[in-house]
C-alpha cells in the first residue's frame, strides 16, 4: 500500500516503510552560545591609549531579541549587572542570532549589537569615555 502527499502543488508517495517527516519553517537555535561581555571607562579615549579600561561595576545589560525590541524598551530577553570586574556572562543564548544590547551605567547609555557565534563564545567589549 503506497501513500500521496500533496504539498503546495508538489506531491509525494512513500511507501508502508517509508516515513515522510513535514517540519514547519521556524527559526531553530541550538541554545548552546554565550557572550562575555566587558564593561569599561577610558576617560581619556580617543585621545590616549586606554588599555586596560578601569572596569565599571554594577552597569545594567539588557539584552533584546530585536531592534525594534529595544528602541520601545520592551520584551527584554536577558537582564544582568556587571561584577567589581565590570564583567557578566550570559549562557544558553541561541546560537547564530543577533542580540541588541542596553547598557546602562553612571557613565551614560551604550546601544550594541553582538551576533552569538553557533556552539562558542562571543565576546564583547562595551567602553564608556567620561
Amino acid at each position: 500500500m503506497a501513500l500521496c502527499l500533496t504539498l503546495n502543488n508538489v506531491a509525494l508517495a512513500a511507501s508502508e516503510k517509508e516515513v515522510i517527516s513535514v517540519q514547519p519553517n521556524v527559526d531553530s537555535y541550538d541554545f548552546s552560545a554565550s557572550m562575555e561581555i566587558t564593561v569599561g571607562n577610558c576617560p581619556n579615549m580617543p585621545d590616549q591609549d586606554c588599555n586596560p579600561p578601569s572596569p565599571v561595576t554594577a552597569a545594567m545589560v539588557l539584552i533584546y531579541a530585536t531592534e525594534e525590541d529595544r528602541f520601545f524598551n520592551e520584551n527584554i530577553v536577558y537582564e544582568k549587572t556587571t561584577n567589581a570586574n565590570g564583567q557578566i556572562s550570559f549562557t544558553t543564548l541561541a546560537g547564530g542570532k543577533t542580540f541588541y544590547l542596553r547598557t546602562i551605567s553612571a557613565y551614560g547609555v551604550r546601544e550594541t549589537t553582538e551576533r552569538t557565534p553557533s556552539r562558542g563564545v562571543a565576546f564583547h567589549e562595551i567602553l564608556f569615555n567620561k
